[in-house]
């Protein structure tokens, strides 16, 4: 009976073995499992952090350019502006100085 005895103890330590292994394998698995679902999460929650500050950074450019508009509007429409002026100064002197012209003109006839 000793040789079935080792026999059995034999037989019973190879189950414990494979049930050993084949948990260890289940724990193995779980925890590949779990570690990525943790790095996709991570992953997903990083995109999105990417994703918002990229929109931050495009709104402030997007605001800093409609403000660089408006200056250059604004700009446009003074030097607009300050050149009718001119026009206006310059045909009026042209004015006058034609007006002047004529009644000297008619003044040296009579």
């Amino acid at each position: 009976m000793e040789i079935e005895d080792v026999i059995e103890k034999i037989s019973q330590q190879e189950k414990e073995a494979r049930q050993k292994v084949k948990e260890a394998k289940k724990h193995a698995n779980d925890t590949i499992a779990s570690a990525e679902k943790t790095g996709k999460a991570l992953l997903q929650s990083k995109e999105e952090d990417a994703k918002s500050i990229a929109q931050k950074d495009l709104d402030k450019a997007k605001e800093e350019a409609e403000q660089k508009v408006k200056e250059i509007h604004s700009s446009s429409d003074d030097k607009a502006e300050q050149l009718k002026n001119m026009y206006a100064s310059v045909k009026d002197e042209l004015i006058r100085k034609a007006i002047k012209n004529i009644f000297e003109d008619e003044s040296l006839e009579s």
